[in-house]
Order: C-alpha cells, then sequence, then structure tokens
C-alpha cells in the first residue's frame, strides 16, 4: 500500500477541497484511544481543521455513482509543517450527554436514539450530508453509571459498549453526487455490531514481533456480579437483608458461570448491578451478565505484525471489531481487533488485539 487517494470534503457543506494521491501516511487505527494518523499530500491543496479527510486505497472499487467504501475516515485535528493530521471520525461525537441507568433490547437503536437527539438535530451543518443508520442485529444491553445520574462523554460510551457488545460507529460507505459545479459527497455512518471471525497461528512466517500481554483478573478487572433487587425496602439502608437475585462469574477464557471453578481468577473482584424488575424491557440476568462482566473477556493485549496483504489476512478484511482465535504457543486466545496501523514506509502492518492497554498511561487511567 504505497499509494493511497486522499478526499478533503467540507465540513459545512459536504464539498470536495481536494483529491490527491499520497505517498508518504501513517495510518494509526484504535478503537480504544483516539489515535492521531499523519498525511502528506501530493500537490496543492486547501483544508482546515475539522473537514473531513477520506481515505481510498488505489485498489478499491467504485461502485454506483461514485459510491465506495473508505479505507479509513478522519477528521482534520491540525497541521504539522507539511503534514495533515487527522483523528478517527468517532472523535467529533465526543459531546457530554446525561447517562442515566439503562437497558433495553437494542444497543445499536440506543445509540442511534442519542447520537441522533444530541448530535445530528443540534449540528445543522451535518444534517445535509451525512447519514445514520444501525444495524439488522438488535443486541440486549444494561447500562448503570456508578452515581447515576451522571455527565458522560458520548466517546467513552462509544468504548464501553465497543468493550461489551462488539458494536461500533463507523462510516460505511462513501457516494459522490453532482449537484450544479460543485461535487458534494455523501457520508453515511452506520452502527453495527461485528460478528465476523476468523482463526490466526503464531506458526505462519508472514506474522512476525509478538508480543502478549494478559490481565489475570486481579489487576481491577472485575470478575464476579452480584445483582441486587433494587426495589427491596431494606435496600440500602439495611444492607445484611439485602436481596442477591443472582450471581455471576466470569473465567480466564471469557466464560459465564454461575459457580466458582479453578478457571476463575483469585481473589475476585466484586461488580454490583442494581436490579429494577419494574422498568420497561427489564433485561434478563444473563443478559445483564453478558453486558456488566463480558467486556472483560478479553482482557488482554496481543501485537504482531504481518506482511502486506498476506494470503492469511488481507487489508480488505481488516476492520475494528474483527473477531479472531489466536493459536499462540498451546494456548487459544479469544479475541478482537481493536486496531491496526498501515504506513507507506514499511511493507508490514502493526496489529492490536484485545481490549486492555499495557503502556503506562493507561494503567494509570485504569486505577483512577
Amino acid at each position: 500500500m504505497k499509494k493511497i487517494d486522499v478526499y478533503i470534503i467540507d465540513r459545512a457543506t459536504g464539498i470536495i477541497k481536494n483529491y490527491n494521491p499520497c505517498y508518504d501516511f501513517e495510518i494509526v487505527r484504535d478503537y480504544l484511544s483516539l489515535e492521531k494518523s499523519s498525511f502528506i499530500l501530493f500537490g496543492d491543496w486547501t483544508a482546515e481543521v475539522g473537514d473531513f479527510l477520506i481515505v481510498k486505497s488505489s485498489d478499491t472499487k467504485v461502485t454506483g455513482i461514485g459510491s465506495f467504501k473508505p479505507f479509513y475516515t478522519g477528521v482534520i485535528d491540525s497541521f504539522e509543517d507539511d503534514s495533515i493530521i487527522a483523528i478517527e471520525s468517532y472523535g467529533m461525537f465526543a459531546f457530554d450527554f446525561v447517562a442515566i441507568s439503562m437497558s433495553g433490547q437494542s444497543i445499536e437503536k440506543n445509540l442511534y436514539d442519542i447520537l441522533t437527539y444530541n448530535f445530528y438535530f443540534t449540528n445543522d451543518q451535518l444534517n445535509s450530508y451525512t447519514f445514520l443508520t444501525y444495524g439488522e442485529t438488535s443486541t440486549p444491553f444494561s447500562y448503570q453509571p456508578s452515581q447515576p445520574p451522571t455527565i458522560t462523554s458520548f466517546q467513552d460510551y462509544l468504548v464501553d459498549n465497543f468493550k461489551k457488545y462488539n458494536v461500533t460507529v463507523e462510516v460505511d460507505f462513501v457516494k459522490s453526487l453532482q449537484q450544479n459545479t460543485s461535487n458534494t459527497y455523501q457520508i453515511y455512518f452506520k452502527i453495527k455490531k461485528k460478528t465476523n471471525k476468523i482463526q490466526l497461528k503464531n506458526n505462519s512466517y508472514s506474522f512476525i514481533n509478538w508480543s502478549v500481554y494478559e490481565n489475570d483478573g486481579t489487576n481491577g478487572k472485575e470478575n464476579k456480579l452480584w445483582i441486587v433487587d433494587k426495589n427491596n425496602p431494606t435496600f440500602p439502608s439495611n444492607p445484611a437483608y439485602t436481596t442477591i437475585l443472582s450471581v455471576w462469574y466470569i473465567d480466564v477464557n471469557g466464560n459465564l458461570t454461575q459457580s466458582i471453578n479453578d478457571n476463575v481468577a483469585r481473589p475476585v473482584t466484586n461488580k454490583i448491578y442494581l436490579y429494577d424488575a419494574s422498568q420497561p424491557d427489564a433485561p434478563t440476568y444473563l443478559e445483564i451478565a453478558q453486558s456488566e462482566l463480558s467486556g472483560n473477556q478479553y482482557a488482554h493485549e496481543i501485537d504482531f505484525d504481518m506482511i502486506e496483504n498476506d494470503n492469511f489476512l488481507t487489508l480488505d478484511q481488516l476492520e475494528i471489531g474483527l473477531l479472531v482465535d489466536i493459536f499462540y504457543n498451546g494456548t487459544i486466545y479469544s479475541s478482537v481487533l481493536t486496531g491496526y496501523s498501515v504506513s507507506s514506509q514499511n511493507n508490514f502492518v502493526s496489529l492490536k488485539f484485545g481490549n486492555i492497554r499495557s503502556t503506562l498511561s493507561q494503567a494509570i487511567k485504569n486505577l483512577s
């Protein structure tokens, strides 16, 4: 991937400002953190902070009326010398909203409603040429802030729901429209649960520079859940008589169980969920356990590099949320692709799996 095509689209109008080839770039994606990508465009260009930057690989097919699926969609964050610096498109959803205790039968619809009300209805600049839909799946969910109601960044809420349900908000495709003499682009965002799954093994010569970091379940990751009756008259004034409706554990392999076994890490770290049976669409105990504990099933970070467009895994197959069974030195890790980076400077793609980060800054953040 030594050459890409870059579109700069005006944030206010959807009109294309530039269409340039790019031979010097570094695309860094990480759904858990808002990483920055850099591009040095060939030829003259005009852009402003906040404009959309859309990348199409040279071999991407254009269908219909100029429709194509971008390899990367970002929002311009800054300029450094000759480089354009961009962040992931979901970075523009960093608005605050009031997060209350919520549950229902579709996290996809929940995200759509919050985005529509808090972002699209209050941002007329995006209404005319950006569109938001949600996928065919309906994933039951529950969300309970520690001290409801709380002010929460929607960007953090997106990351939380990605960890729990493998649901992302990303650009699905871009379509070109001719309006008078201006070339206007329509950008289609989609809320979607990722379900594709593959298998990878570390005995392939195509994969190098392996790094495996595991959280053993004792480092602040909750692996035991008490579901407590919120409407018990004695709660919370007399916790001795708290009604525990159900108890769940998650083991080191990401499996939910209602009885502790040798695969549950010790000492256990407890979490409490206040269950309100009177709420509409009250979730089942299993759905609550899946929501509250299953986000910890990928409590590891696995990094390695692969040869670009390898036969086992091509660039076209890369998608945030791709489910992967990784066979590493006799151990099977049930994992998920949370990030990857591609650079014009080398022939390798760096892949990042799992939903924890072993960096010092992230470790400090997790402890705060």
